[in-house]
């Protein structure tokens, strides 16, 4: 479901209807094939909120992961995380009720803007990572992470993580994901769940991974005619750098980049490993500039008074140990980004040479070209049924775009 608009009075889509319930419907925010997004807004409520309004013959499944989004998102109390307030059935039309979060989401940032430069992707990037840390420590992975799933709120540039519609709460069973069943959108799937394996954290670190990499050069790094052959790239593991495709990429941001999307245990173990290594291959190295505060402090705090002058030093002293602490910190992150580089580079050598032995799924793939879609819809899920290989894949009408 996109949701892209801003509201402003006067050039707002009229809404389709006046009421959802007890909310007063503003204005028409955005529409997918799954339902409509509203404006809307609660009397005695000074707020504004977003109602994503589903269609009435939303099956069972449907139904049910409606309410699991409500319940997963309500438990995440994160700035980065969008919040779910209220679920319920307006005229057999099931409905969310989330914050209101004005701004694009990132799939329109990057249709519109392209690549961006490697300090701001990789800022946005562990500000997601650091949202989705908070969602694994709850037992919660949100399993179709994409830029469509990522609002950028138009008050502070903050990115937001929405859609936990397919997300999975690993502290219980699952009754709403069959074995063997792959859910999520392929371009952004993790080799174990194109394999339908189960999957942890890493698999949305290593979606992660792909949105930093899309945002490095403004392409995805996987693209194929038919599902079936995007299903083999994923599991062959081999993008092309991100600097071969777009040149000024940062080369400690794409060793954190393809390192996040390498196989499984050579990734990041955690969101939050990965937040860490984005800012460490940002960081700047520290110079003889941190001396500097210390002299202007006192300078200034000498006209105002020797009291002040003596808190203003030693407000700067400590913000100067603060940055030789961060700097240790950075440093030692670094380290961790070169070993991921070295561990994610062992992976791919070794995963060739088993590749060797074995025989070519070129064929294979041929053979199932002709069974699978033409294309893959963007920002369609994916649904295998099978634990096979290359299992044939199907297009479910209520995906989230």
């Amino acid at each position: 479901m996109r949701h892209t608009a801003t509201h402003r009075e006067g050039d707002a889509p009229v809404p389709p209807l006046r009421a959802v319930g007890p909310y007063e419907v503003l204005a028409l925010l955005g529409k997918g094939s799954s339902g409509l997004v509203l404006l809307a807004r609660r009397p005695g409520v000074e707020r504004l909120f977003a109602v994503k309004l589903l269609p009435p013959d939303l099956d069972a499944e449907g139904l049910a992961r409606l309410r699991r989004e409500a319940e997963v998102a309500s438990r995440l109390d994160h700035p980065g995380i969008v919040q779910v307030h209220d679920v319920g059935v307006h005229l057999q039309q099931p409905y969310l009720v989330m914050d209101h979060v004005p701004g694009p989401t990132l799939k329109d940032v990057i249709d519109r803007e392209g690549a961006r430069p490697s300090g701001e992707a990789a800022a946005l990037v562990a500000e997601l990572a650091e949202a989705l840390e908070v969602a694994h420590r709850g037992g919660i992975v949100h399993r179709d992470l994409k830029p469509a799933n990522v609002i950028v709120d138009g008050r502070d540039g903050r990115a937001k993580v929405t859609d936990f519609g397919l997300a999975r709460d690993l502290s219980r069973p699952s009754d709403l994901t069959q074995p063997g069943a792959v859910l999520g959108t392929p371009y952004y799937m993790a080799p174990e769940q194109v394999r339908g394996e189960p999957v942890d954290a890493r698999a949305d670190v290593y979606a992660l991974g792909v949105i930093l990499y899309e945002l490095l050069t403004g392409a995805r790094p996987f693209e194929a005619p038919s599902v079936s052959e995007l299903g083999w790239k994923i599991l062959e593991g081999r993008p092309a750098p991100p600097s071969a495709r777009r040149e000024g990429v940062d080369p400690r941001v794409e060793a954190v980049c393809l390192a996040a999307m390498g196989p499984r245990d050579a990734r990041p173990a955690s969101a939050r490993a990965l937040a860490v290594a984005l800012r460490a291959a940002c960081a700047a190295p520290l110079t003889g500039a941190a001396r500097r505060p210390v002299r202007g402090a006192l300078a200034a705090g000498l006209a105002a008074g020797p009291a002040v002058a003596v808190a203003l030093a030693a407000g700067a002293l400590t913000e100067r140990r603060r940055a030789r602490a961060l700097a240790g910190e950075a440093d030692a992150a670094a380290a961790q980004v070169e070993a991921l580089a070295a561990r994610a580079a062992d992976a791919r050598l070794a995963a060739r040479s088993r590749r060797a032995s074995a025989p070519s799924p070129a064929s294979a793939a041929r053979r199932r070209t002709a069974r699978a879609p033409a294309t893959p819809r963007a920002g369609a899920t994916w649904r295998w049924r099978s634990t096979a290989p290359a299992p044939t894949a199907t297009w479910p009408s209520s995906s989230t775009p």
